[in-house]
């Protein structure tokens, strides 16, 4: 299934500032093509809400559901396969709403929602929204108006009697945004490397995450593909909306240990949901931040006399702390410094860039001064007393 490209409604015959101007009516197109053992039906839902969320998405495949279940009576499971947009079909919202909302529209037992890779090219669903498209692009050049939603609805069913149309109200797709608050939800590390989601009714408020859909394992724990699960609370639908505010963690497996390892995890949710200062302002690379006592504190000896031609290392602070070198090219009576800045070539070998970076810089910038390097054939000056703990940009 797939959302196919807004179809603009046109006249039959138009003068020419309105073809070429005006905010014509769009209409939002989903395509799916639905496979049973001895059926195989092309379906289209139609709506005058432009949204393609995931909350659009659960309204559109709503008469999908109805007319499967006049095939199936007992469905044990749904193959879904998708593209993988994150605004669309692969992120936090959907995976919350394919357990709280697809699975009970479904009534399934399971369910299974692949994602092509990137640049898999034309499907089935594409077909259908050509093939409509085409069909209501002829209609308007044989002198018809398809300058609305009915109209447009009404002759595609006329014309195309081999694709189910349905239409979806943007009042449905309201209902189903109110009654299911994604807010306070977290995003699963790794989402964007998810190529297939499994969730079983015997662990409701679970999704397996897989790189790859696995027919080995099938809805089983995978042993192959699994990168982590993504954990949905139990929702009571019947409570206020105000009342209840559905979480998301994930928990991944923790590298180098085995799947048994890698049950479940019982999350205490206050916990989970306190931010500390560290979440938002830490990092993992030493390179782009330092504490405040190391910037108070620099970890190399230094006595700061530059003078005009030293190369000093100067602290940079404005968006993260770095340090860079540079050659004093002027001193002035406020010791104010005119400094000609070097670019980092290797990790002791720096050059002056063709364009020339020259900066005015206060005493309190000026880290260290450096004894003079050496200077290769290349004109590349090597500094070879840096510090191992001084970390330069």
């Amino acid at each position: 299934m797939d959302f196919s490209e807004n179809y603009i409604c046109k006249y039959g015959r138009e003068i020419q500032s309105a073809h070429f101007g005006g905010s014509k009516p769009q209409i939002s197109l989903h395509t799916v093509m639905v496979y049973t053992k001895n059926k195989k039906t092309s379906m289209c839902t139609f709506s005058e809400n432009l949204r393609h969320d995931p909350f659009a998405i659960c309204a559109h495949l709503k008469p999908i559901a109805e007319y499967v279940k006049t095939l199936v009576s007992n469905i044990s499971m749904v193959h879904f396969l998708s593209d993988g947009p994150s605004t669309q079909y692969k992120n936090k919202s959907l995976f919350f709403l394919i357990v709280a909302y697809i699975s009970k529209l479904f009534t399934c037992q399971a369910i299974r929602w692949h994602y092509s890779e990137s640049g898999h090219g034309k499907g089935a669903p594409d077909g259908i929204g050509g093939c409509l498209k085409r069909t209501a692009d002829n209609l308007v050049a044989q002198g018809k108006d398809l300058d609305n939603f009915s109209s447009l609805i009404k002759e595609l069913q006329e014309n195309c009697k081999g694709i189910s149309c349905h239409t979806v109200s943007g009042s449905e797709i309201q209902k189903i945004k109110s009654e299911l608050s994604t807010a306070d939800l977290r995003p699963f590390k790794g989402t964007m490397t998810i190529r297939e989601v499994v969730w079983t009714n015997t662990s409701y408020n679970l999704l397996e995450a897989r790189n790859l859909s696995c027919l080995t394992c099938g809805v089983q724990e995978c042993c192959h593909y699994k990168i982590g699960t993504i954990n949905i609370p139990h929702l009571n639908l019947s409570q206020n909306k105000n009342d209840h505010h559905p979480q998301m963690q994930s928990t991944e497996l923790l590298p180098g240990t085995s799947t048994k390892q890698n049950k479940k995890i019982e999350v205490n949710m206050a916990e989970q949901n306190r931010i500390h200062y560290k979440d938002v302002y830490s990092s993992d690379s030493d390179s782009e931040e330092m504490t405040l006592d190391e910037l108070r504190t620099p970890k190399i000896k230094y006595s700061i006399s530059p003078k005009v031609n030293n190369f000093i290392v100067v602290l940079s602070s404005k968006k993260q702390s770095k340090y860079f070198i540079g050659l004093v090219l002027n001193i002035d009576r406020d010791y104010n410094y005119t400094v000609k800045f070097l670019k980092k070539i290797h990790e002791y070998k720096f050059v002056f860039p063709e364009k020339d970076d020259v900066s005015p810089i206060s005493l309190d910038e000026v880290v260290c001064v450096l004894a003079s390097p050496d200077l290769n054939k290349r004109e590349q000056y090597i500094f070879n007393s840096l510090s191992d703990n001084v970390y330069i940009s």
